[in-house]
């Protein structure tokens, strides 16, 4: 029981001594991170620890209203540290340093002459090889240029699908690239300047997909032949919309 007391005791008194050092000693200050504590309601206040060095707040007394509530920092935290005053730096005084110049003299050393050999080069001339000239044999790479007759596959206002007029088209356009296995064709699609340019560009993208599954499907083509793209809108006169609404057939590889 007396131990028990005596650490009651010792308790209280390191209390009240943190207390009084914090109130009297101005080289103790807490960061600004927890400059709240003295808001919070929450008692006791920090105090200082002189085996740990520095202050420490265990609060044991919840702020008013929020006994029921979890609050601040219930447990033994770090909250001040201690000030270091800056020593004043001692005025070093200069020092006067002295140049002192002093003149040594040298030996000076004695430049004697020596003879000079001369050498004398000999040229040989050596008898220069003639060159001979082969005849060389120039080889012409004849490259054929097929010219592909591929027709445009025209569509109906704000239409992407194939008329019996299309497919007639698009048979003959099939035979030509079945005669041609190397051709590559590019497939671009437009579109006539009604609507908003957003609705002409996949208006656009459906047609040459159209054109290209027909191709595959019907004709045999094979797809890796057959690329598509779609351009949107033509901006042309109003007399020449309809030939705006179209599929055109490019050559891009033979």
């Amino acid at each position: 029981m007396k131990r028990v007391l005596s650490y009651i005791i010792g308790g209280i008194i390191l209390f009240i001594g943190g207390i009084l050092v914090f109130a009297s000693n101005n080289e103790w200050e807490l960061p600004e991170e927890f400059s709240w504590y003295g808001k919070s309601g929450a008692e006791k206040p920090p105090v200082y620890d002189p085996v740990k060095k520095g202050y420490w707040w265990m609060p044991t007394k919840p702020p008013e209203g929020k006994e029921n509530e979890l609050w601040g920092n219930r447990g033994y935290i770090f909250v001040g540290v201690k000030k270091v005053k800056k020593m004043p730096e001692e005025k070093k005084e200069k020092e006067e340093v002295k140049v002192i110049e002093k003149v040594i003299e040298k030996p000076v050393e004695k430049i004697v002459e020596k003879p000079v050999e001369k050498v004398i080069e000999k040229v040989i001339e050596k008898p220069v090889e003639k060159i001979v000239e082969k005849p060389v044999e120039k080889v012409i790479e004849k490259v054929k240029i097929v010219s592909l007759n591929l027709q445009d596959i025209l569509f109906p206002y704000d239409s992407a699908k194939l008329t019996s007029l299309n497919i007639q088209k698009l048979k003959e356009n099939a035979k030509v690239l079945r005669e041609n296995p190397n051709v590559k064709v590019l497939l671009v699609g437009y579109a006539s300047p009604e609507g908003t340019v957003e609705y002409n560009l996949k208006l656009a993208e459906k047609r040459a997909k159209a054109v290209k599954n027909y191709l595959v499907e019907k004709e045999g083509i094979s797809p890796d032949r057959i690329e598509i793209k779609a351009e949107g809108e033509i901006d042309v006169s109003k007399t020449d919309w309809p030939f705006a609404r179209k599929v055109k057939f490019i050559i891009i590889d033979q």
